[in-house]
């Protein structure tokens, strides 16, 4: 969703936010999944400013190493979920079911684990289980938001967006949640690691 409006700055600083949230298709096979973020637009007093922002990740839906087997969230059942299908849209099976939102799946590169953003414990984290959905392992936990995870190419390591420093910045960590090192560290948002 874009954020767009005119605002009198006569209170000195406005906030406009956006929604955070899934703005693809109903399921990973209706296109990109789409993720919005917070904006914070700070309005001098008394001008008057015009304000259209906009910042949407695509996250391309991850295939198994060997290409058999898709893994995606969906909201079909009520809330975000994480399940796995045959490529030919075949043999959906659900992972998860915690009545709270798991999303940006993406299969380790052996294709026997998933990392994935999950608000379980009342803010966003970086999980992992193994590709049955046994296993689940909690790899990050602070108050903040860690999202959008990925695995290195060799599998040891996972890459991450947190805003635990205050903006969005791209951290790494070993692939049993230890280890965390910010990567970015400028004036911008920095996505999609």
């Amino acid at each position: 969703m874009a954020v767009r409006g005119r605002f009198d700055g006569g209170a000195g600083l406005m906030l406009i936010v956006a929604a955070f949230g899934c703005v693809g298709g109903s399921d990973a096979t209706e296109g990109p999944i789409m993720f919005e973020r917070e904006v914070v637009v700070e309005v001098p007093a008394p001008e008057t400013v015009v304000v259209e922002h906009k910042v949407v990740v695509e996250i391309p839906v991850p295939e198994t190493v060997d290409g058999d087997q898709i893994v995606f969230s969906s909201d079909r059942d009520g809330d975000e979920k994480i399940y796995v299908m045959n490529a030919d849209g075949s043999g959906v099976v659900q992972l998860t079911d915690n009545g709270s939102g798991d999303f940006v799946p993406a299969w380790s590169p052996d294709g026997s684990r998933i990392v994935f953003a999950s608000d379980r414990d009342g803010d966003w984290d970086v999980y992992a289980m193994n590709a049955d959905g046994s296993g689940v392992v909690h790899l990050t936990s602070n108050d903040t938001g860690d999202w959008l995870p990925v695995w290195s190419p060799d599998g040891g390591r996972i890459a991450f967006v947190s805003d635990r420093d205050g903006k969005e910045d791209i951290y790494v960590m070993n692939a049993d949640g230890s280890g965390v090192v910010r990567l970015t560290e400028d004036n911008f948002a920095d996505w999609a690691p």
